[in-house]
């Protein structure tokens, strides 16, 4: 009987505590009344936890144009420098190349070849790919289709038949050159 009276003397000075750290707030916005009770802890770490946010928005306010302009090359020169790492290990990786020409004669292959480097001298040296019975020129080194979209509508007006292939392209050129 003791054991049980002490028992319930505790749990009478717990809810008491529980009770006094407690608040009360009243919904206005509704037609019915509604009471949300709130721990006090609880409400003392959500306010500590928005002022630092307050302060965070604060500081990223104050920057400057220039400051941002200066933090997105940074990210431009992260983005280069990431695709350099990707390198690293490997020369050549799964890429798109413009596919300027195909020909059955490696001569036909050799002057499309001269053509293309006269007149795209800015991109990357064409090559003369050996896929038997045919002679493949190709040009350029991009990561993706869409980096290629744009240097492809150049080349197709010299060059119709143009196409973007799938094919393994020496990662470092395709790297520096930002495609």
């Amino acid at each position: 009987m003791k054991y049980f009276l002490l028992v319930c003397i505790a749990f009478v000075s717990q809810l008491n505590l529980a009770q006094n750290s407690q608040e009360k707030a009243k919904d206005t916005l509704s037609i019915n009344s509604i009471e949300i009770i709130l721990d006090s802890d609880i409400d003392s770490l959500l306010t500590k936890t928005e002022e630092r946010c307050d302060v965070i928005k604060v500081a990223n306010a104050k920057k400057t144009s220039q400051q941002l302009k200066k933090e997105q090359e940074a990210q431009k020169i992260d983005n280069i420098r990431k695709n350099v790492d990707l390198c690293y290990m490997r020369d050549k990786v799964d890429g798109v190349k413009i596919k300027v020409g195909i020909t059955k004669d490696i001569q036909q292959a050799k002057e499309m070849r001269e053509q293309v480097m006269k007149l795209f001298p800015h991109l990357t040296t064409p090559e003369i790919k050996d896929v038997r019975p045919h002679y493949y020129v190709m040009i350029g080194d991009y990561f993706t289709r869409e980096a290629a979209k744009n240097d492809l509508r150049k080349v197709r007006e010299k060059f119709p038949n143009a196409v973007l292939t799938n094919w393994r392209v020496y990662c470092r050129k395709a790297a520096l050159n930002g495609k």
